[in-house]
């Protein structure tokens, strides 16, 4: 766990996730000095630290601010877990797509390759669980590569680069430039919908692949989106899906869902040129996962100034 005066949030977690794949260890890399900021509901501080960088979003309830940077990093403490935050401010950048060679289909070279984006890119981060693990659907570009489920936690990209966190309920797909389900909500309505559950079996099994360290809490993560729009991504090396729900309600999500888990498959980073930078120094992979001349595996989403 990091140096960080961390309090921890006081939460009912619960949790663990689904199948992906195993790589190498994690790089070491280096993070601000933590400071303490006050809670919202009168707790004690929750350490955060941060480091801001560059400068989206569906139908917030209330517009998002425009101040402030488009992408910040801060890393928090929840049910005494390290979790690491990027926040995007839908205000200053858009989001784009990018499906894996892999997995889950619809990667087109001349228009997904990492050259028709990689100068501008903010920020990257991964995408879902493979189609057979998501229990939920898939569209892309006016194609339906697996049938939407009612009720399933779904991320939604609009043609104007808007991403929203929702549960389906049959909304019209044709204005969204992507689906994707994973799962059901973390937090629906600004309700952790993870208490209760078992930690290590809900929301996905850790460590299927043979290879993988089978061990729980592990490596997982989510996205959240607050009232007013505000786009955020958690990563967690070390987790149950309860606190990062814990981490993002505390943030100001009212709806959230899980992405990927499993040794290197969560990742994030932040980018400036082209040059990027992990969010947490315990992401297993290379900034240039996203970046560089080979495409990526599986999706993710790469965040642009707007």
């Amino acid at each position: 766990m990091r140096k960080y005066a961390a309090i921890v949030l006081i939460a009912a977690a619960a949790l663990s996730l689904a199948a992906c794949s195993s790589e190498s260890a994690p790089a070491a890399s280096t993070t601000a000095k933590p400071k303490a900021t006050a809670t919202d509901d009168g707790a004690k501080p929750v350490t955060t630290s941060e480091s801001a960088s560059a400068t989206p979003h569906s139908t917030p309830t209330k517009p998002a601010e425009s101040s402030g940077p488009a992408v910040k990093v801060t890393h928090v403490t929840a049910n005494g877990r390290d979790v690491s935050l990027l926040t995007m401010n839908p205000s200053k950048v858009s989001f784009r797509y990018i499906p894996g060679t892999e997995s889950p289909g619809g990667y087109v070279a001349s228009k997904d390759a990492p050259d028709t984006y990689r100068k501008k890119m903010l920020a990257a981060f991964n995408g879902a669980f493979m189609l057979q693990h998501a229990e939920g659907g898939y569209t892309f570009r006016g194609k339906t590569y697996a049938d939407l489920v009612d009720g399933g936690a779904t991320m939604v990209i609009t043609p104007d680069g808007q991403l929203d966190v929702i549960k389906w309920n049959g909304q019209d797909p044709s204005q969204y430039r992507v689906i994707r389900q994973n799962l059901t909500l973390l937090i629906d309505n600004g309700k952790d919908r993870t208490v209760g559950h078992n930690g290590c079996d809900d929301w996905g099994l850790l460590g299927t692949n043979p290879e993988a360290h089978r061990r729980c809490p592990g490596e997982r993560s989510a996205l959240g989106v607050t009232e007013d729009g505000t786009v955020i991504y958690a990563f967690s090396y070390e987790s149950k899906a309860g606190d990062l729900a814990t981490a993002l309600k505390h943030a100001g999500a009212v709806r959230a869902m899980e992405l990927d888990i499993n040794n290197w498959w969560p990742s994030a980073y932040t980018y400036s040129d082209g040059t990027g930078k992990r969010i947490d120094p315990l992401v297993r992979d290379e900034p240039s996962r996203y970046s560089g001349k080979t495409p990526n595996k599986k999706d993710f989403v790469v965040v642009l100034p707007r």
